[in-house]
């Protein structure tokens, strides 16, 4: 998510070191004010190959000089993209001056042809996993997260049809191309839908009120969005435990969730690198509500059909399974 769009075949559609050209955009003509801004553009766009701080400056200086230029916007995003390139990368940069212009119609702001439809691509996926970078977005950034999310996915189905793939590009780098980009979009949702979740469990002592109304709602809704992301089963587990004290029948669900993220990627999407932690985990949640392993293999089955528990679902105690009442 930190990294500029790098693929081969995107690379080579992407005009690097392009000065922006004056083109007609409806009943308008985009044109340079003069050879002063033309300059001024040039030696910004020769500093975007280079130190990004040194591009930053450059394009400030043409922002100072040149507010109402009429590729102010296409200079919006060309900061987005110098944010992204600073070590660290300033994702709350990326996201302001992104804001400016994600919204619009981007074939407005960048010429309208397949060099132009690939920086608009470029700036999308840059603008996207800004938004997912960041742990507490404010509603403004989850807004334009959200939006450039949701034109990232619709323009890389565009633009990586198997019509436009260059010949140079084999089929299955291309569709790779495609699966990168629809993967940053959907992480980035997901993270927009369950941010105020993580930080109910990321506080100590967790407050079961919280986990109830924020945490637990926030990721039910994420999962029958994302069904396969075995990391929010594993947060909505965590956020029902949460609520045991108070709640105890809560405690089957989660350890419904549980096995289901051990089931389906006990990797959690790389955020456990030890795969025997999360399944050893499940098992023993399992074992310590039921009194033993009868019926796991059962509920194991059960988990991969469907993200959510059934209606009804529970597990019966140790207490019940030794005949107590």
């Amino acid at each position: 998510m930190r990294r500029l769009i790098r693929t081969a075949g995107l690379a080579a559609l992407l005009l690097a070191g392009a000065i922006p050209c004056a083109h007609p955009q409806g009943a308008a003509k985009r044109q340079y004010k003069d050879q002063g801004e033309y300059d001024l553009v040039a030696q910004a766009v020769r500093g975007d190959a280079g130190d990004p701080a040194v591009h930053i400056r450059a394009l400030n200086a043409w922002a100072r000089q040149y507010p109402d230029s009429d590729f102010k916007d296409e200079r919006s995003s060309m900061l987005a993209l110098a944010y992204n390139r600073l070590t660290p990368p300033q994702p709350a940069k990326v996201l302001e001056y992104a804001s400016e212009i994600v919204a619009r119609d981007l074939k407005t702001v960048f010429d309208d042809t397949p060099s132009g439809a690939a920086r608009a691509l470029q700036f999308l996926y840059v603008t996207t996993g800004a938004a997912g970078m960041l742990p507490n977005p404010t509603a403004a950034q989850a807004d334009t997260g959200w939006v450039a999310a949701q034109k990232l996915q619709a323009g890389a189905a565009a633009f990586f049809a198997p019509a436009n793939k260059p010949a140079s590009t084999s089929g299955a780098d291309w569709d790779q191309q495609r699966a990168t980009m629809v993967e940053a979009a959907d992480h980035t949702l997901m993270m927009l839908e369950i941010y105020q979740a993580e930080a109910v469990l990321a506080r100590r002592p967790q407050v079961p009120a919280d986990c109830r109304d924020i945490a637990e709602p926030a990721y039910q809704r994420a999962l029958v969005d994302f069904p396969l992301r075995a990391y929010v089963s594993y947060k909505l587990a965590q956020a029902l435990q949460c609520q045991q004290a108070e709640s105890p029948g809560k405690i089957s669900l989660a350890v419904y969730e549980y096995q289901r993220a051990a089931v389906i990627d006990p990797t959690l999407g790389g955020a456990q690198p030890d795969a025997a932690i999360i399944p050893e985990y499940a098992d023993k949640a399992y074992i310590l509500v039921h009194g033993s392993a009868d019926g796991l293999n059962e509920l194991k089955r059960l988990v991969k059909r469907s993200a959510l528990p059934p209606e009804g679902f529970r597990i019966m105690t140790a207490h019940e399974a030794a005949g107590g009442q």
